[in-house]
């Protein structure tokens, strides 16, 4: 098994376009396939939502910004 790229309480930039504005995620629970992270929302009720991605290690829009 190969160890995350994460860890909780990272704080990542999601920035998947030039026309739109990054985003900040927190890590909030590591699986061994996947990160449960919040991301603010700016139209959702509520504001913050988690969410389950199991791609970020792969990912080029995700930027680490600070270690948790």
């Amino acid at each position: 098994m190969e160890k995350p790229l994460y860890n909780q309480g990272d704080l990542l930039r999601y920035h998947w376009s030039k026309a739109e504005a990054a985003q900040l995620l927190v890590i909030i629970r590591v699986f061994s396939d996947s990160y449960e992270v919040l991301w603010p929302g700016t139209d959702q009720k509520p504001p913050i939502k988690s969410y389950y991605f199991s791609t970020l290690d792969d990912s080029d829009d995700i930027t680490l910004v600070a270690r948790g």
